[in-house]
This record gives structure tokens, sequence and C-alpha cells, in this order.
């Protein structure tokens, strides 16, 4: 087993700080979709997506590599997380399942998708949306919290449950009557929003896969992603974190009155992140491995990166702290932030009995049935 990462790593981290091109997003929701649409038109998207329906054809550990450059080189992780949304977990949805009608506007970034955070837990979480059957199709009722990309996109890739318990997939125009995105503070606004759906009416084809089957065919794939790519972005984030901070320690700090890194609590609190780092990527081009040479078995190790980050992530910010403290620009008021997203979806609830069937050899024999 080669865990090692591939020699075009840093050139793949050089596309994704790229696409970027030093821009940040505007304040608005028309500057936040441009700027959404200007990176994914830039390669930020679809790089798993073969070449043959207009994406780059790349393994895990490449995308892996192109998505931390990203997240490196933009301020907020949530804005990486907007950008990673819609190019992985929405693109590999739809191609995944074999939507290729709306697939290539968002490949150019024609369009941007939008999803829910929790989608990727199985049955853990209430699904919040209903779907009944109408004579013409669908009527969609309910609500999301988490949805990435709300205000701004073109699609809406959610689940639904039916009067049977069944949980179906839609790709639904974000634009429909009843949809309403509620602008509210809290962790990842405003690229973060909830949606509510007010009997919202969609044909028959905006459902995605086979009807009542989204636990089988989308959900897998969003858990997988969910526990291995989209990590990456975290990864970028926390990795620009540590190199910031250890250029601070080394500067005249105005927090000390002299060079950070002559306090000996500074010292500890910078290896300590450091540390929790190195340990972290080693979970992740461990859980990317797995995902291109093992896609069928169990991702252990992408439930263990993603519990091991749940539960260190406070104490990596807290180290960061000890050095940088509450000073303006500093990318750790931006991750501090965003941090509380990282109990909202796939949390330890979630990725613990993943583990513990892995571990122990008793639970499901599937991501899916380990979630449930």
């Amino acid at each position: 087993m080669d865990f090692s990462i591939p020699e075009t790593s840093a050139e793949r981290r050089r596309e994704g700080a790229g696409a970027v091109h030093g821009t940040v997003p505007g304040p608005t929701p028309a500057a936040r979709r441009r700027w959404v649409a200007q990176v994914s038109a830039n390669g930020a998207t679809a790089s798993r997506i073969p070449i043959a329906l207009g994406g780059h054809g790349r393994d895990a550990r490449a995308t892996g590599s192109l998505l931390s450059g990203l997240a490196a080189a933009v301020p907020d992780p949530t804005a990486a997380l907007a950008v990673a949304a819609n190019g992985l977990l929405v693109t590999e949805s739809l191609w995944r399942l074999g939507d290729q009608r709306r697939l290539p506007a968002i490949i150019t970034g024609e369009a941007i998708g939008a999803i829910d955070l929790t989608e990727a837990d199985g049955g853990a979480h209430p699904t919040g949306v209903t779907a009944h059957r109408t004579g013409n199709g669908w009527e969609l009722t309910g609500s999301k919290r988490w949805v990435v990309n709300a205000g701004i996109a073109d699609h809406f890739l959610l689940t639904a449950a039916g009067d049977d318990g069944s949980r179906t997939a839609f790709v639904i125009d974000a634009r429909s009557p009843g949809i309403l995105t509620e602008e509210v503070a809290g962790p990842g606004a405003p690229w973060i929003a909830p949606v509510r759906l007010d009997r919202v009416q969609v044909h028959d084809d905006a459902v995605l896969g086979t009807t009542g089957a989204a636990l089988t065919e989308l959900v897998p794939v969003l858990a997988a992603l969910d526990r291995s790519l989209m990590l990456t972005v975290w990864l970028g984030a926390l990795q620009d974190l540590a190199e910031q901070t250890r250029v601070l320690a080394l500067a005249d700090g105005s927090r000390f009155g002299r060079p950070a890194g002559r306090s000996q609590a500074a010292r500890f609190g910078l290896a300590d992140l450091i540390s929790h780092l190195d340990l972290f990527s080693g979970l992740v081009q461990r859980a990317l491995w797995q995902f291109d040479a093992r896609p069928e078995a169990l991702r252990a190790d992408g439930a263990a990166a993603r519990l091991y980050l749940s539960l260190h992530i406070d104490t990596m910010l807290a180290a960061a702290g000890e050095v940088a403290g509450p000073l303006p620009g500093h990318r750790l008021l931006h991750v501090l932030a965003a941090a509380p997203l990282l109990r909202v979806a796939s949390g330890p609830q979630i990725t613990r009995p993943v583990l513990a069937a892995a571990m122990t050899g008793l639970g499901g024999s599937t991501i899916l049935e380990e979630t449930r």
C-alpha cells in the first residue's frame, strides 16, 4: 500500500490557488455568485469528472491537492467549501447518478449547485423535506438548515421523504416558486443558510436516480466524498493557518512585545498545532488512497480523519491563538467562525459507529449501514 503523496501534488496545489487568482468574493449575493462561477470556470470544478464529459479526469489525491491549494488561497474556508460543494458534491452526484443534462453548465461555471451539508449523513438526521405525488409530478414541502450556496445557486440538490418513508433525490430549479432562502447570522453565513420549501411543484424529470432509492444511490456517494475529499478544504485552510502562525512567531509580535516565538506558551502552542495537523494530514492522505484504490470498501480512514478533526479542531485553534491572539486579518478568525460547521454533519455521532464497525467487525458492511 503506497500512501505517499504524488509528485504532482505541489503542481495541483498551485493550480487550485491559481483558480482563485488572488480574488476574494464580494459581500452581495450577486458578487458571491460571480466569484464561485469564475473560480469554477478557472478549473476548480469537475476535477474528477471524466474528460469525455468535459471534466479533468483526475484521481482523488490529485483532486485533494487542488482543493487544499484553493482553500489555502482563500481567507474564509466557508467560501472554499462553497466552491467544493458545487464542484465536487453536486457535480459528482450528477455524474454518478447519470444526470448529464444539468452537468455541463455547472462544469463551465454557467450554473451553480446548492446542497445541504447533512445530506451525507444518511438516515441519521431527519430529512426536513417531504415529497408527495401529484398528478403532474411531486410537491415538496419542508426545510433544510445548512444549505451551501443558498441564495446564489441555479440548482438545489436535496433528498425528501416519501409517504412510504423512503427517500428520493431531487435536483430542482433553485428559483422555483415556493423556495425561500432565509438570511440568518450563524456559522457559515452568508454562504450557508436555511432554505424553506412551501409546496414546491416539480416534474418527474427532477428526480435524480431511482425514486425512493436515495439512501442506496446518492447518500453513499456523498458520505464517501464528505469523509475524504471535502476534508482537504479544511486541510488547506489549517496548513495556511499554521504557516501564518509560524511566521508570526518569528516576527516581532505586538501581543508579546517581543518575538512571539520566545514565549514558551507560544512555542508549545505552535508545536501542538503542527503535530495535530501532521496527524490529520496523514489520515486524509490514507482516506484519499482508499477512495481511489478501494471505492467499495469501508472508509475507516476517512471516518477517522473526520472524527480526529472534529475532536481536535478547538485545540488546534487555541494553539494558534497562543501566538496570534485576536489579530485583525489573521486567518485564525475566519477558521474560528467556520469551525462549528464540523459538528453539523458527519460529527462524532456519525463517524464513531463507522470506526466501531471497522475495528470490531460488528456492524454494517457499507458506509450507509453504519450511519443509520
